[in-house]
């Protein structure tokens, strides 16, 4: 320590604890689906988007874990039109910066944001369209090896006729460019899109293919300046696959998961471990984790322990209470544990983001059906080890001891 004083340098254990505390709202009525990330800049604070049930405007509120309390500012408006949110991406190499995609029902045409954190206040620039037609579904992913630019996925046109597109987006301040529009398929429902963190400007889209008979599908997709090339299609062993989500694996590269639910057999919960390499997908056998009623489903990767996540889900057939499995996975074969309540209330519009500077905590935000949809967040702890270990205590003695005749 400064004073001198040497400090026992040690690790502690964190036990599991599903929840860590109780969960606290961020909007006390009706609220619609909200996206959650957490900032790189401070990993303890974290931004959901969201809208109103009372009048469909769309919101952003930053929240802030100290502990396990979870506390959030003032929400701030971004957009005074009726408002469907799709997506939030946080920026890793711009501190502060974040884009929220969206479109309004006066056009629905496609529709995104900038904005900037600056302690836990908000500010906006102007909303951007990309496109002039009928636009959802819009996905969102920043690269990390890029400062400033996103790539978006969506679903141009009406169902029957739908192209699935994407776009690469660049940000200066709160102003946003776009460049680079093309399809990757026709008649599409995007489900999620996600980068490889080591793998540099290579991100993969999973969608429903509407053409065969709604097959979960993957493509992988290369940013090159401001254009965009794309893999072969791969598909989730040919399953209607819905509520398509992904995360790759922070210790092994190139590996992820996919979380999805059998929309045509019973709605069973499923996973699939794959592989990205340069632009090509393997994947393992897809794996149920629940035999009926999953939705909502999020693969989540414990970034404190190799080879371990969690699945969160709303489970229909529990009155669609929230539930968490832990899983363990070895190449590309998952083990599931026994599942876990970690709230008994109908939890609709899943989403999760790991809260970093204490290991194991995860954020999960959702819709409250016992509390007439409020906007509601809830923290999850992983068993972790954590340690005391500082830059004020990594040598042991102080300057100003070993000056006074102190030796180690």
């Amino acid at each position: 320590k400064a004073n001198g004083q040497v400090e026992v340098v040690g690790e502690a254990s964190v036990s599991l604890a599903l929840p860590a505390a109780s969960s606290v709202q961020y909007y006390s009525a009706d609220t619609g689906h909200a996206y959650i990330e957490v900032n790189p800049y401070n990993k303890d604070q974290f931004v959901v988007a969201y809208t109103l049930g009372s009048n469909d405007y769309g919101y952003c509120v930053v929240g802030t874990v100290t502990g396990t309390t979870i506390s959030f500012a003032t929400p701030v408006v971004f957009s005074t039109t009726a408002t469907t949110v799709f997506g939030l991406a946080l920026d890793p190499s711009t501190s502060g910066s974040f884009v929220v995609s969206f479109y309004t029902s006066n056009n629905e045409y496609g529709t995104a944001i900038a904005g900037n954190i600056s302690g836990t206040s908000l500010t906006f620039g102007t909303r951007t369209n990309f496109n002039s037609q009928a636009t959802t579904g819009i996905k969102i992913a920043v690269d990390p090896s890029a400062a400033g630019i996103f790539v978006m996925a969506y679903r141009v046109g009406p169902y029957s006729s739908s192209d699935g597109v994407a776009i690469i987006g660049t940000v200066s301040g709160t102003s946003i460019s776009y460049a680079g529009e093309a399809a990757f398929n026709g008649r599409t429902s995007v489900e999620d899109i996600q980068f490889d963190p080591n793998q540099a400007s290579t991100c993969i889209i999973a969608f429903g293919d509407v053409a065969t008979s709604n097959y979960g599908t993957l493509i992988a997709v290369t940013r090159s300046g401001n254009s965009l090339s794309f893999s072969s299609e791969y598909r989730l062993d040919n399953r209607y696959a819905s509520s398509i989500s992904l995360a790759f694996d922070p210790f092994t590269s190139g590996r992820f998961l996919v979380g999805f639910t059998d929309s045509g057999n019973s709605n069973d919960g499923y996973t699939m471990v794959g592989n990205l390499s340069g632009s090509s997908i393997t994947l393992g056998s897809s794996q149920r984790f629940d035999s009926g009623n999953a939705a909502n489903i999020k693969p989540v990767w414990d970034t404190s322990t190799a080879n371990s996540f969690i699945l969160i889900y709303q489970n229909y057939g529990n009155s669609g209470y929230g539930t968490v499995i832990q899983c363990t996975v070895s190449s590309t074969t998952a083990s599931f544990g026994t599942s876990t309540v970690f709230v008994s209330v109908s939890t609709g519009f899943l989403e999760s983001t790991h809260i970093g500077s204490s290991v194991g905590k995860i954020v999960v935000t959702y819709k409250d059906g016992s509390s007439s949809g409020a906007g509601t967040s809830i923290l999850l702890q992983l068993p972790a080890q954590i340690t005391n270990l500082t830059a004020t205590n990594l040598i042991g003695i102080a300057a100003a001891a070993a000056s006074s005749g102190a030796t180690a």
